[in-house]
Formats: structure tokens, C-alpha cells, sequence
């Protein structure tokens, strides 16, 4: 493709979430009062997920349910399973 198209070579990709001329973070995604308050969204500062463990039974429309979350609280700390139910 760069052959033919030699001024693309620089060309790259960016992730972001814009709404109305704003630009969302984690942080006002997931932080603003209108979310934090909701029932099922846990919020876990200082911790990275290492992997999603998913149930043995899917859902009743046939989708695959995750109710374990491992965590770790550092790059080389324990791992650590979260259950919510």
C-alpha cells in the first residue's frame, strides 16, 4: 500500500471518545457522580485486571457471563479474585 500511496508512511491511528466537542476519559467516563453511584459498577483504583473468568453456564439469550474478575495491585503482586454476583 505504501508504495503506491508513499504519504501514508506516517500515517497512524488514535483512540479516542469525543461527545458534543469534549473529550471523555476513564477517569470522567467512569468517575462522574451520574456513574459512580450506579449498583453495579465497582470501581478499583491502583489495581490492573489480569483476567476475566467466565461462568461454566451462559446466559439464558445464550452470552457468555463473567462474574470473577483476577486482579493484581501491582506489576508483580498476587493475584487476586473478585467475585460479584
Amino acid at each position: 500500500m505504501f508504495e503506491k500511496h508513499p504519504h501514508l508512511r506516517d500515517l497512524g491511528w488514535t483512540q479516542s471518545t469525543i461527545k458534543g466537542g469534549q473529550r471523555s476519559s476513564s477517569a470522567t467516563s467512569y468517575l462522574a457522580p451520574q456513574f459512580i453511584s450506579r449498583p453495579n459498577l465497582h470501581v478499583v483504583l491502583r489495581t490492573r485486571v489480569t483476567r476475566l473468568v467466565k461462568t461454566s453456564k451462559p446466559s439464558s439469550a445464550g452470552l457468555p457471563v463473567f462474574r470473577t474478575v483476577e486482579v493484581a495491585h501491582n506489576v508483580t503482586g498476587a493475584i487476586t479474585p473478585l467475585i460479584w454476583f
